[in-house]
């Protein structure tokens, strides 16, 4: 049995100071190995990433262009045991591709998260979980409630948790613009969050959220907690001239190609005698 659509609960930590600067970047939807793959710009994002420090990479899926559902399961099902050692060794050879180009920055890999281009390996894990084994970091399955404990380097303040909801992403119908932040903005109805992001339609898109939430400082009262719904984006061209593609067949928009970028600043609001400790969040696209 392959936990390749599990819900998985994570958490891992890091070290930042009060109004230090990190980044996270949920990188997904590469589809490495097939021929719309926007490679080059996937090496440049790789080596950005490597040259920047406090970057984190947050894995949604979809890293090489594997099988789909239905090719997996004629592969399982309706193929010789030889057949499936060739395919074995097809799929560690092309997750080996995307290890090689995150290997730089493995150790700031926050955890890879699961899409539904994989593949099954014949010892019982998907090859998301072989990458992760590779590169030492956490498997998020398909959809993850990730806890980030952000640590200050000096003991005068207090760790914060930053908490993500994410899913690689669903299908749907819809072709305007808002179609994609809608379907991100279903993962609010399902858990408490500061981020919501989805991948899967290779869109980019950020929508922020402000709720108001009880604040206890000074006798009850409020303040307003900032959420984010972020649509991560890919490296998938929709369409390129003389070649077939599912974007052609079901009229999808042209992807504007990249990955999101989220921005978070332990902020300390001292303000009327509170003392108090928030994330600033932002994200561009």
């Amino acid at each position: 049995m392959y936990a390749d659509e599990t819900f998985t609960v994570v958490s891992t930590e890091i070290k930042a100071d009060v109004n230090e600067e990190f980044h996270i970047i949920p990188l997904g939807d590469v589809h490495l190995g097939s021929e719309a793959c926007d490679e080059s710009r996937f090496d440049y994002m790789c080596q950005w990433i490597t040259r920047k420090k406090n970057v984190y990479v947050y894995g949604l899926g979809d890293y090489t262009d594997m099988m789909r559902a239905h090719d997996r399961y004629a592969v399982e099902t309706q193929t010789a045991e030889s057949t499936q050692r060739i395919m074995d060794r097809i799929y560690r050879e092309e997750a080996e591709k995307f290890i090689k180009k995150v290997m730089p920055f493995k150790d700031r890999i926050l955890g890879l998260g699961e899409g539904n281009h994989r593949g099954h390996l014949t010892s019982g894990i998907t090859t998301t979980q072989y990458m992760c084994d590779r590169l030492n970091t956490k498997y998020l399955g398909y959809m993850c409630y990730f806890g980030l404990t952000v640590s200050p380097r000096s003991k005068r303040n207090t760790a914060l948790q930053l908490v993500l909801l994410t899913h690689h992403g669903i299908g749907g119908n819809g072709r305007l613009a808002g179609a994609s932040i809608n379907r991100v903005e279903k993962l609010e109805r399902i858990a408490v969050a500061d981020i919501y992001m989805m991948g899967h339609d290779h869109q980019k898109g950020v929508r922020p959220l402000s709720k108001f939430v009880p604040c206890n400082k000074g006798g009850f009262n409020i303040r307003t907690r900032k959420q984010l719904l972020i649509t991560t984006g890919g490296f998938l061209k929709s369409y390129m001239a003389n070649m077939p593609s599912y974007a052609v067949r079901v009229a999808y928009p042209p992807a504007d190609l990249g990955c999101a970028k989220i921005s978070v600043v332990v902020r300390r609001d001292r303000d009327g005698g509170n003392d108090m400790s928030y994330f600033d969040l932002h994200a561009s696209v």
